[in-house]
């Protein structure tokens, strides 16, 4: 995997691994709370090493299942299409979206939540 820097050490303290997950991702994971970040192989690593140590430098990291109030704070680590965040409106319907440079690809959502990783089925 090349990559001009390494991941920083995650907010709990624990240890980082960091491994190619499948044909298609990259996998940076804390190995003491489980909180994982993925990349497009495609991509290269050094993408996913600079979100990774980005929401490390952050007051709380982004947990699926936690929602985030959009006048709180937009994902910071949104820069391509392809990653998505569920997010929720007023009338209190759900979808995928993306933010890109600050605005909502669908319209004004009032929160939102990362998603969680991937299922894997029997290779966990």
């Amino acid at each position: 995997m090349e990559s001009g820097f390494n991941p920083v050490r995650c907010g709990c303290g624990g240890h980082i691994k960091m491994s190619r997950w499948n044909d298609l991702y990259y996998r940076i994971e804390c190995e003491k709370c489980e909180i994982a970040m993925f990349g497009e192989v495609r991509k290269g690593t050094y993408n996913l090493i600079r979100r990774w140590n980005r929401a490390m430098s952050g007051k709380d990291m982004n947990v699926p299942g936690k929602w985030i109030p959009c006048s709180k704070r937009l994902p910071f680590w949104c820069e391509h299409v392809d990653d998505m965040v569920l997010v929720s409106y007023e009338n209190g319907s759900l979808r995928f979206d993306t933010c890109m440079n600050g605005e909502w690809v669908h319209g004004n959502p009032i929160a939102w939540m990362q998603l969680p990783e991937p299922y894997r089925g029997d290779h966990e």
